[in-house]
């Protein structure tokens, strides 16, 4: 397409520009180009925090990526396993809890969480502002 606009006669131009939208329609039905915008890119990269892989260079817009090194969420379920809570935040990511720290008050449907990245690719959570475990994300 960007080869088009060297083409100096108008109708050579047009026709060129005509053929890459066609070709690119039809790239675009059989699946093999998707358009995102920036904004989709931000909430994948977003939907992905907790997970440890190497963002794929699509996953960045061309840019720098943008860095989250923590969120904020709204608890959907939680419960205790062995003695450590896991928890089921709104857009369904599952975060368990990996040390044996104690919370004052148990994680309930509604309760508001933060999650912010500590070293050596360890996670932290606070629950309605309480005390921070050490947490890892399961899905």
């Amino acid at each position: 397409m960007v080869a088009c606009r060297s083409i100096a006669d108008t109708a050579q131009r047009l026709a060129c520009f005509d053929a890459a939208a066609a070709g690119l329609d039809e790239a675009e039905a059989k699946g093999e180009v998707v358009v995102v915008d920036r904004s989709q890119i931000r909430e994948a990269r977003k939907a992905a925090f907790g997970f440890t892989f190497k963002m794929p260079s699509f996953m960045t817009g061309g840019d720098k990526p943008e860095s989250f090194d923590r969120i904020t969420s709204t608890v959907q379920s939680a419960y205790e396993s062995g003695g450590a809570w896991v928890i089921t935040l709104e857009d369904g990511a599952v975060w368990r809890q990996i040390d044996t720290e104690r919370l004052r008050k148990s994680p309930k449907p509604g309760s508001k969480v933060e999650i912010r990245t500590a070293v050596l690719g360890s996670f932290f959570m606070k629950v309605d502002g309480q005390i921070q475990i050490r947490v890892r994300r399961d899905r």
